[in-house]
């Protein structure tokens, strides 16, 4: 008895004096995203919940508009991928102000 008590207390110094967990500032929110193309097709398809910690978090679109013919989807952390919509639409903006007509 007094082994196993020896051995408990050894687990918990161990565990508490274990470094501290570091900041992780990303949050990867999983989610699949799957396409299919054809000649005269494409077909997107994704779920909706945005996973933390191993469980669901929210329920949110997983794909954007880049431009009437593009479309955009991602699955990671949700910031990041709203980010690049932004970042695309706007590029696609510029490119069509550029080329004189859009994408």
């Amino acid at each position: 008895m007094r082994r196993r008590s020896v051995l408990a207390a050894a687990a918990l110094l161990a565990s508490a004096t274990a470094s501290p967990r570091k900041f992780e500032p990303y949050a990867n929110n999983a989610g699949s995203v799957a396409a299919l193309a054809g000649d005269d097709f494409a077909l997107v398809a994704s779920d909706r919940q945005l996973l933390q910690h191993g469980s669901v978090a929210a329920t949110t679109q997983r794909e954007a508009a880049i431009a009437p013919r593009v479309l955009l989807a991602a699955a990671g952390c949700a910031a990041d991928c709203d980010d690049l919509g932004f970042a695309l639409r706007a590029a696609a903006v510029d490119y069509g102000h550029a080329a004189g007509y859009a994408i």
